[in-house]
């Protein structure tokens, strides 16, 4: 059965947006994760240091999660162009909701993300 319509060149645009969100999403994490080793480096006060273990490893789960998605991405790319390849029609309906689930999760992480940036700038600008 076909989902309504949607191609593959539709979802192909979704892909992009969905790099440049994870791209980005990733810069930042590299940044605060930089920021992060500077105060390591500088700080002594052991309550302060074990908050910066905590982001730390905030921080490595983020990264496990958008390595997770980019792998998901790139398999269902995969499977998307293996059907169009053998029929140029919309995309079955089991391929239309694993895009819709992948679509999904990234609504979900992407807050969590934002909240624990926001968390991180305010706890730096207590202690700054």
């Amino acid at each position: 059965m076909d989902s309504e319509g949607i191609t593959g060149a539709a979802l192909h645009l979704e892909y992009l947006q969905w790099k440049k969100e994870l791209d980005h999403w990733e810069e930042e994490l590299y940044s605060l994760e930089h920021r992060l080793e500077e105060l390591r480096k500088r700080w002594k006060n052991q309550n302060l240091l074990a908050q910066l273990e905590h982001y730390q490893g905030e921080f490595i789960l983020q990264k496990e999660d958008l390595n997770g998605l980019r792998q998901d991405i790139g398999k269902h790319k995969a499977m998307v162009s293996e059907q169009q390849v053998q029929d140029d029609k919309p995309i079955h309906t089991h391929l239309h909701e694993s895009h819709l689930e992948i679509k999904s999760v990234i609504a979900l992480k992407l807050p969590e993300y934002m909240k624990l940036k926001k968390d991180f700038f305010y706890f730096l600008s207590k202690h700054m």
